[in-house]
């Protein structure tokens, strides 16, 4: 049985391997992305990457922050995007950009300040796996009356902003596009240092393929900060 399969796997590995070839492809590469990351600079990202490395077939899987290194770790993916330290031994990780989270209001409130807005709008957390907690503390010591709605997906959180649902601090990079189309507007800071939002390449092991995906983030990243 072992034989078996091993012949089984060898033979689907090689079809495999003509289909992209038949594609046009002779390399691949598999990304895990976090959702903050695939609704933002992902899509820029491949394209351009694409663009310059048109023999090499890439495929996205989209997943929580939690489980990309997880993808990682057991090799479903080839190279992973995140918003927070894997917590897996066998990998490796590096910093790739940082950015600070924003105040982000409906376009429709106007000039106001960061104190009006945070006394009259509910506020929209739990949307970035990492820097809630402690700026939760930091609002709840300056605004203690502050109502919160938990809303877990970036995309959503931004439509309910739109809506006047609420406001919320989020990566300057998620809302570039909104702010140009006047949806959104950014609130300048008062009291609340706002956080910083990391972006994490996950690796186990290198190939040419993650070795120049790497690369080429690291270096569209810095050009576009």
């Amino acid at each position: 049985m072992p034989h078996a399969q091993k012949m089984v796997r060898a033979y689907e590995e090689g079809v495999g391997n003509f289909r992209l070839w038949k594609q046009g492809y002779n390399r691949k590469l598999t990304i895990s992305a976090a959702p903050q990351i695939a609704a933002s600079v992902l899509p820029s990202l491949i394209k351009q990457f694409v663009e310059r490395y048109p023999h090499i077939e890439v495929t996205v899987n989209i997943t929580n922050s939690f489980q990309v290194g997880k993808d990682i770790s057991d090799r479903r993916s080839d190279i992973g995007l995140t918003r927070m330290l894997p917590g897996q031994a066998d990998v490796s990780y590096e910093l790739i950009h940082k950015e600070k989270a924003v105040l982000v209001a409906p376009f429709s409130a106007g000039a106001r300040t960061e104190q009006e807005l945070l006394s009259s709008y509910r506020l929209l957390t739990n949307n970035h796996p990492v820097y809630w907690e402690d700026l939760l503390l930091q609002i709840k010591a300056c605004y203690p009356h502050i109502q919160l709605l938990p809303v877990t997906q970036v995309e959503i959180t931004k439509r309910f902003i739109e809506e006047g649902l609420g406001v919320s601090y989020l990566p300057s990079s998620m809302v570039k596009k909104e702010v140009e189309n006047q949806t959104l507007s950014v609130i300048s800071q008062q009291k609340i240092i706002r956080p910083s939002s990391h972006t994490y390449i996950v690796t186990k092991g290198e190939t040419e393929e993650t070795k120049q995906f790497k690369h080429f983030v690291a270096e569209t990243l810095t050009e576009t900060s």
